[in-house]
């Protein structure tokens, strides 16, 4: 099933199928900025990362002396979210373990998501709450596709990536899809990285920590934005297919996939998150377009 929520400058799609949203429209112009999920390129459009962001050494990790399996970003993109309240504005979709998430992640849970309209803006909102007797341990992200470029008659290479702040954070580099322990500086000019086709050549561009909690993709020829605001996440990754001049992620983390010398164990993950029993977690972004 799909839930449409829509304002005087929005109209936004989300499936049950993930908690994913399919379509983020203006009410204002012919303009879709959300990917569409072309099967050839990237299938997905605003997967949920839950109960892992990234890749697990080996696609596995230790817990209480026993072995797990979870493939990479784990399972919630893949399962059936139920409707707990719907309005014209918002709505609130949660997910539950089931006996099929319990073989591979041994906890209880309640995942809200949260998806309302502010003005030209949606909010998103995570909930994670332990309904587990005992301790549980997960990471969280968004992974948000937007199409780059979103209007006619522009070219992927008229768009340009701005932190709020004028800073070159470190990228964190990858090999194959772990964390490899080296970085190096991230290609930013005065807080501004031109996109080009080849800027994702060796995937993506990870940040830990940044100093800014806004990142905007703008057109320099019209000074039109898709704008994310991420208060709370302490990581931030971009990624696009190699080669691929359609569209661009940009995906706020709690959480990272494991580095090459990861020892496996779930409680020592980096970025892993403990709540206690009853305990919530709460975070949420910004997605504004102007």
């Amino acid at each position: 099933m799909e839930y449409i929520i829509n304002n005087d400058y929005l109209e936004v799609k989300i499936s049950e199928g993930g908690a994913e949203i399919q379509s983020i429209k203006s009410k204002l112009s012919p303009n879709e900025y959300l990917w569409q999920g072309d099967p050839v390129i990237w299938n997905r459009r605003a997967p949920i990362l839950f109960p892992i962001v990234g890749r697990l050494l080996g696609n596995s990790y230790k817990y209480q002396g026993n072995s797990f399996e979870l493939s990479q970003h784990g399972f919630a993109r893949d399962k059936q979210f139920a409707m707990a309240a719907c309005g014209d504005q918002e709505v609130l979709l949660f997910l539950t373990e089931d006996d099929e998430s319990l073989v591979n992640y041994p906890f209880k849970f309640v995942l809200f998501v949260n998806y309302s309209l502010e003005g030209s803006s949606l909010l998103v909102t995570y909930e994670v709450k332990n309904t587990d007797e005992n301790e549980m341990y997960f990471s969280i992200g968004g992974h948000p596709g937007f199409n780059c470029p979103w209007e006619a008659g522009f070219e992927f290479e008229d768009y340009y990536l701005e932190l709020e702040l004028n800073e070159q954070p470190n990228n964190w580099l990858l090999e194959g899809p772990y964390q490899s322990g080296k970085y190096e500086l991230a290609p930013f000019k005065d807080g501004k990285i031109f996109l080009t086709k080849s800027l994702f050549d060796n995937d993506a561009l990870i940040f830990k920590n940044l100093q800014s909690k806004s990142i905007s993709l703008v057109n320099a020829k019209n000074g039109h934005y898709i704008k994310m605001d991420f208060h709370n996440f302490p990581y931030f990754g971009l990624w696009s297919k190699k080669s691929c001049d359609k569209f661009i992620c940009l995906e706020p983390w709690a959480g990272v996939a494991d580095a090459l010398n990861a020892s496996g164990d779930l409680r020592e993950k980096e970025g892993i998150i403990k709540l206690t029993s009853g305990e919530s977690y709460r975070c949420s972004y910004r997605i504004s377009v102007g």
